[in-house]
C-alpha cells in the first residue's frame, strides 16, 4: 500500500504490468492522497483499453516502456 498525501502529480508515469505485457501511462488527474487502505485514485493516459485485476504489479518508482523504435 501506498501512503501519504500528494503520491502522483499531473505529467507523473506509472507502468501497469511486466514484462512484454507491462504498459506506460501518463497520470492526467489524481485525488492527490491516499484512503485508509492506501489506495488513491488517478486518471491516466492512454486509456486503459482492459480493466486490470487486483494485485497487477504497478511500478511508479522507474517505470520503463518496452517499446522498440523502428527506423523507415
Amino acid at each position: 500500500p501506498i501512503s501519504g498525501t500528494n503520491v502522483f502529480k499531473v505529467g507523473d508515469y506509472i507502468q501497469i504490468g511486466e514484462g512484454g505485457s507491462a504498459k506506460l501511462h501518463m497520470i492526467v488527474e489524481t485525488t492527490g492522497s491516499t484512503n485508509g487502505n492506501g489506495v488513491i485514485s488517478v486518471d491516466v493516459e492512454p486509456f486503459l483499453k482492459v480493466s486490470i485485476s487486483s494485485g497487477t504489479t504497478v511500478i511508479y518508482d522507474n517505470p520503463r516502456d518496452q517499446r522498440q523504435l523502428q527506423i523507415k
